[in-house]
Parts: structure tokens; C-alpha cells; sequence
């Protein structure tokens, strides 16, 4: 069962702006197409992420993450660790920053495997690096009482043999 990030994307954004014809008009897709891609999102996962209830209201499933999933600590550890310090560090706070930055010729960057589809935009070349190696751990933190539909999403994350895909530049830990 893959799903991929443009589908959770598309999830979020319903979400986000409380239905189907909103969502579609700001991701500029046809509503039509964009219910199909919950719809297969919703079947893959066997449970319905934006379910409604019987006068038609839809269950929500709220998704957050902390801005350290995406890049400074790791890099500057990781530099000092292979005992590098470079000469010159511009730093930014968002991903599209970092990659226009880049973009732009003012340097490179290194960014977790998971931020790599994020800088698409920009045409840049995303290259592996063998050396040094970073993990970073990552943890599902939930209540007591979700929703079914937040139940299924959490337990596909931590699914041991039913994970999602993940770009290219990530990997599931065992």
C-alpha cells in the first residue's frame, strides 16, 4: 500500500480549507478528481481519513510535525563530528529558502532524505551522501480516544510490514 506524498498533500489540504471544493479550487484541480484521490488514499488504507457522519459532517484527522524534521541541528552535528567547519553559513528557516538559496548558486545544502520532494520547485540535483551517516528517530504521539480514521493512520505509520513509501532519500528504520 503506497501512498504518496502529493495524496497526503491533497488530504492535508482538504483539511485545511474544510472540504472538497475549497481544497480543490486552492490546489487548482477539478473537485472530481481531487474526491477520487481521497477515495484511493481512503481504500488503500482501508478506513476513511475525511469520513463523514450521518448529517453529512466529516471526521477530521489532525497531522503535526516539529520544523526539526527538516535540517539545521543534524547538519551542524553532523559537521562537527566529521570535524568540519566551513568558512561562511547562511541559514534559513523553511525548505523553499534552503532550496532557493541553492537555487540561486549561494551554496549547497545538505537536508533529510524526507525534505528532498520538497525542493522540486527549484530543479536542483540531489545527490546521497554516504558519509556522515544521520538518523533521526521519529515518534507517533497520540491521545486517548481518536477517531477511528486517526487510529488507521496511526497505525500505518507504525506498521511494521505496511508502511507507505517514502521518497527516494529516506528509509524506514528496522
Amino acid at each position: 500500500m503506497d501512498v504518496t506524498l502529493q495524496q497526503l498533500r491533497v488530504i492535508v489540504a482538504v483539511h485545511e480549507a474544510g472540504g472538497f471544493t475549497a481544497a480543490a479550487e486552492s490546489l487548482r484541480v477539478a473537485q472530481p478528481s481531487l474526491s477520487r484521490t481521497v477515495a484511493e488514499v481512503e481504500r488503500r488504507l482501508g478506513a476513511g481519513l475525511l469520513g463523514r457522519d450521518d448529517p453529512g459532517q466529516q471526521e477530521r484527522v489532525r497531522v503535526a510535525t516539529l520544523p526539526s524534521l527538516a535540517i539545521r541541528h543534524h547538519v551542524d552535528h553532523a559537521l562537527v563530528a566529521a570535524d568540519v567547519r566551513p568558512r561562511r553559513v547562511v541559514a534559513a528557516r523553511n525548505v523553499a529558502a534552503v532550496a532557493g538559496l541553492v537555487a540561486a548558486g549561494l551554496g549547497v545544502s545538505a537536508v533529510p532524505g524526507l525534505v528532498v520532494p520538497l525542493t522540486g520547485f527549484a530543479d536542483l540535483v540531489a545527490v546521497p551522501l554516504d558519509a556522515p551517516v544521520v538518523v533521526r528517530r521519529m515518534a507517533l504521539v497520540r491521545g486517548e480516544g481518536v477517531s477511528p480514521a486517526a487510529a488507521a493512520f496511526a497505525d500505518l505509520l507504525v506498521g511494521a510490514d505496511d508502511r507507505p513509501a517514502l521518497p527516494r532519500f529516506a528509509r524506514w528504520l528496522p
